[in-house]
């Protein structure tokens, strides 16, 4: 028996979407998209150089309550932390990184970076669609 063609695509779609409510479901962060981010900075306890994603602990105040806490901050993947000009040993515990970012609403220590301000005074995009906007370099001239 043969599948009419508008059968094939009823079918073919479907697939499509159920295949991409996972990687929906894994890039989706409890954040409020429309408060602005905030600035916060602490001393770096921990780096988790992993996928899929980049991982720091810094010990700072709280930017909910202002207690001295221990906060997961989220990053993009190693590798677009990579394209975006970091290196692994970029940061190391004990540093003082500068970080904006927004905060997790499920009531965390937890924070998704938008942009870290290494102590070499470099600032760099976290790589964590948590409001990159990156603006593409064409023949070495930004295009917008």
């Amino acid at each position: 028996m043969r599948m009419r063609a508008s059968k094939k695509l009823v079918f073919a779609s479907a697939g499509v979407l159920l295949a991409a409510v996972p990687v929906l479901a894994h890039h989706w962060f409890p954040v409020a998209g429309t408060d602005p981010p905030i600035e916060f900075s602490g001393k770096v306890t921990r780096v988790q150089w992993v996928n899929p994603h980049v991982h720091f602990y810094l010990d700072m105040k709280s930017p909910v309550d202002g207690k001295q806490e221990n906060w997961e901050i989220e990053l993009g993947s190693p590798s677009a932390l990579t394209n975006r000009g970091w290196k692994r040993e970029d940061v190391k515990e004990g540093q003082l990184l500068a970080i904006e970012g927004f905060v997790f609403k499920d009531g965390t220590k937890r924070a998704v970076a938008r942009t870290v301000k290494l102590p070499d005074g470099r600032a760099l995009l976290a790589g964590s669609h948590a409001g990159d906007e990156v603006t593409p370099v064409v023949g070495g001239k930004a295009k917008k």
